[in-house]
């Protein structure tokens, strides 16, 4: 959070993925609002994530987690890790296979493995459209 932007008219934050009436009234929301609000996007990052990614090396996935002290983020299953060991991944510039991880449902190719800034924005992107697609269905007022 902090990050927000929803300056070019967008109804979904590009940034954390909430609703710009969320971003506008956050600060009156409860606890339990607000934890309702990230369990909705934790569940979107989660299903995101394992339609394009997994854990193809679990004793790699394991010591990578363990060695960088990542922390519990309540994302659902290993998804929280998965998404904090991408991050790491493309901020080093390392291989998706350092961490045990990867890429469902791509040709596979030469360059599959160092494809982590890519998987990056692609989860990103497909989070968004969701959310948007989510915002379009359940709170667009139509005319």
């Amino acid at each position: 959070m902090g990050i927000c932007s929803t300056t070019y008219g967008d109804l979904v934050c590009r940034g954390c993925k909430r609703f710009a009436h969320e971003i506008v009234s956050w600060n009156g929301y409860d606890a339990e609002q607000k934890d309702r609000v990230w369990a909705r996007l934790n569940t979107l990052r989660a299903q995101v994530l394992f339609q394009t990614i997994h854990v193809a090396d679990e004793v790699t996935f394991h010591a990578y987690v363990e060695e960088n002290t990542l922390a519990e983020t309540g994302l659902p299953e290993d998804a929280g890790f998965v998404y904090q060991i991408l991050a790491r991944l493309v901020a080093r510039g390392d291989a998706l296979s350092k961490a045990g991880l990867e890429l469902l449902n791509i040709e596979r190719d030469e360059t599959a493995d160092d494809a982590a800034l890519a998987t990056m924005k692609s989860i990103d992107s497909e989070i968004f459209n969701r959310s948007n697609a989510h915002y379009e269905r359940n709170f667009r007022v139509t005319s």
